[in-house]
């Protein structure tokens, strides 16, 4: 059975309550598309590990830290990145990756953990706003 609905059975004159089966909707839409390509580039970061190295993660979680902007405002940014496997706490800096250069001609070597950060302060606006502080892989 899909997470879903085929159809929405919307009301047709009560415009609050239509907002609220939209809006849940989209959430839901929303936290599925996000976890869907998180996953994807933790595991492709896990991937490419130096050659024989393996590690056995099946959760991550983190937490959000505020930082004041420049227009008197709060952004959101990722802290304290926690891998798991079962309950057992996976350092993530004993681990590199090679990550390519922004010019896109050449690599360098990177912490597991700051890639991981990485991937998620590139989705941290939709991660904070839908309330998400744990993936399972």
């Amino acid at each position: 059975m899909t997470k879903f609905e085929s159809v929405l059975h919307l009301p047709v004159d009560d415009l609050s309550e239509r907002r609220k089966i939209l809006s849940e909707e989209l959430n839901k839409v929303i936290v599925e598309q996000i976890t869907n390509d998180i996953r994807a580039a933790i595991t492709k970061a896990l991937e490419s590990l130096e050659d024989g190295v393996e590690i056995a993660v099946d959760r991550f979680d983190w937490e959000f830290h505020p930082e004041s902007d420049d227009e008197g405002g709060t952004d959101w940014w990722v802290n304290y990145v926690t891998a798991y496997n079962g309950d057992e706490v996976v350092d993530l800096y004993e681990y590199e990756v090679e990550v390519l250069h922004w010019n896109g001609r050449d690599t360098y070597m990177e912490s597991l953990e700051d890639v991981i950060r990485e991937i998620l302060t590139d989705n941290k606006e939709d991660l904070f706003d839908q309330n998400v502080t744990e993936i399972k892989l």
